[in-house]
C-alpha cells in the first residue's frame, strides 16, 4: 500500500510563492492503477517525484508497506528507490547504449551478475514486446518502441510501484493506445502498482481503478473511476468528463446546441452502466406529458464500466408536467443537468 499523509511542498523565488502541493492526503492500495489527472500547474509531476523522494515535501508523510520513507537515511532510501520504478514523457533513454544496454542499466547500478542479467533482460525484451530490437539503438526505434524500452527498463530490478509521469502525451493516438494496453498486461501479469498522471482524461478512462482530480495543488475529487465518471461533483472533473463523452469541447457543444434549440429547456442526462441497459427513456417518454427530442448521445466505455451521456430538448411544457417529468428521471436514477 502507498499512502500519502498532507503533504505540502511550496517553491519559492525572489518574486513569489507558488504552494505547488497543498495538503494532499491519497491512499493507493496494491496492484490498483491509479491515476492522477489535471491541467498544467496543477502539481501533477512534483507530487509523482515525492513518491520516490527525488522532490521532497515540505511535510507530510510518503509511506509505502507501512514505512515513511521519508525519514530514511540516503542510503536506504536508494536502497528502496530500486522498488519503485519511473517512467517519463521523453523516454530518458542513453542514445549511445543499444536497447538491451539500456534496459541492462539499473541491473549493473545493483551489482547482479552478467548471467542473471542477460536473463532478465531476455526476459524483459519479451514482456514489452521488443524481440529483434535488442542491438538496436533508441535513434533507430519509433516513439512508442522507445517508451517500451523505458518501460522495461523502469521494470528491471522488480519494483512492486510503476510511476508513469504523461508516459504517452508525447506519442500519437495509436501508439499511445498500444502503451496503455500494456501497462494494463504488466499490472495483470506481474501485479504491479502503477501511479500514473496525465492531464488526458482519454488515459483515465482506458486503464485506471481509480482517479483522483488535482487543481492548484490540492485533490479536489477523488473515487473509483467508474463513480467519477458517472457521477463527477467537482466542476473540474465534470468538465474532464464532458469534454470526453461529447468528443468535443464541452462549452462549445452547449452554446451550439443552445443555439439550435433556444427554446424549452436542454437537459443532460447520464446513464449508469446498470440502467444503460434498460428501456428508461422510452418508459419515461410514454410516462411523461412533455414532448422531448433526443438531439446528442454518447457511450463511454472505462476499465470497469461504461455511461451513457444524452442530450434532449424538452419543449410543450407546463411547470408541472416539467417537474413531473425530473421526477421521473429520479425514480429511474437517471442524472440530470439543465444545459
Amino acid at each position: 500500500m502507498l499512502q500519502l499523509k498532507n503533504i505540502t511542498k511550496t517553491f519559492k523565488s525572489k518574486n513569489q510563492v507558488v504552494h505547488a502541493i497543498n495538503d494532499v492526503s491519497l491512499t493507493i492500495e496494491e496492484k490498483e492503477i491509479y491515476g492522477i489527472i489535471g491541467y498544467s500547474g496543477a502539481g501533477k509531476s512534483t507530487l509523482i517525484r515525492i513518491i520516490n523522494q527525488l522532490e521532497k515535501q515540505d511535510s507530510g508523510s510518503v509511506i509505502i508497506d507501512g514505512e515513511d520513507i521519508s525519514l530514511l537515511s540516503d542510503t536506504k532510501l536508494n536502497e528502496r528507490r530500486s522498488q519503485i520504478g519511473m517512467i517519463f514523457q521523453h523516454f530518458h533513454l542513453l542514445w549511445s547504449r543499444t536497447i538491451e544496454k539500456n534496459i541492462e542499466l539499473p541491473l549493473e547500478m545493483v551489482g547482479m551478475n552478467k548471467q542473471l542479467r542477460t536473463q532478465r533482460v531476455a526476459e524483459l525484451i519479451e514482456l514489452v514486446g521488443l524481440q529483434g530490437k535488442e542491438k538496436a539503438y533508441p535513434n533507430q526505434l519509433s516513439g512508442g518502441q522507445k517508451q517500451r524500452v523505458a518501460i522495461a527498463r523502469a521494470l528491471a530490478n522488480h519494483p512492486k510501484i510503476l510511476l508513469c509521469d504523461e508516459a504517452t502525451s508525447a506519442l500519437d493516438p495509436d501508439t499511445s493506445n498500444s502503451i496503455l494496453d500494456l501497462l494494463i498486461d504488466i499490472n495483470n501479469k506481474l501485479g504491479i502498482t502503477i501511479v500514473l498522471i496525465t492531464h488526458q482524461m482519454e488515459v483515465v478512462q482506458k486503464v485506471c481503478h481509480k482517479m483522483a482530480v488535482m487543481i492548484d495543488g490540492k485533490i479536489v475529487e477523488e473515487g473509483s473511476v467508474k463513480t467519477l465518471f458517472e457521477e463527477p461533483k467537482h466542476e473540474v472533473t465534470k468538465r474532464f468528463v464532458r469534454k470526453l463523452s461529447s468528443s468535443a469541447d464541452d462549452e462549445k457543444l452547449d452554446k451550439d446546441l443552445k443555439l439550435i434549440y433556444p427554446n424549452g429547456k436542454l437537459l443532460r442526462l447520464t446513464f449508469t452502466e446498470t440502467i444503460a441497459k434498460q428501456p428508461i427513456l422510452s418508459n419515461i417518454i410514454r410516462k411523461s406529458e412533455v414532448s422531448m427530442s433526443i438531439v446528442h448521445a454518447n457511450l463511454t466505455n472505462t476499465l470497469l464500466s461504461s455511461f451513457g451521456v444524452m442530450y434532449v430538448h424538452v419543449y410543450d411544457y407546463d411547470e408541472s408536467s416539467y417537474q413531473a417529468l425530473l421526477n421521473l428521471f429520479e425514480q429511474h436514477q437517471v442524472s440530470v443537468e439543465v444545459v
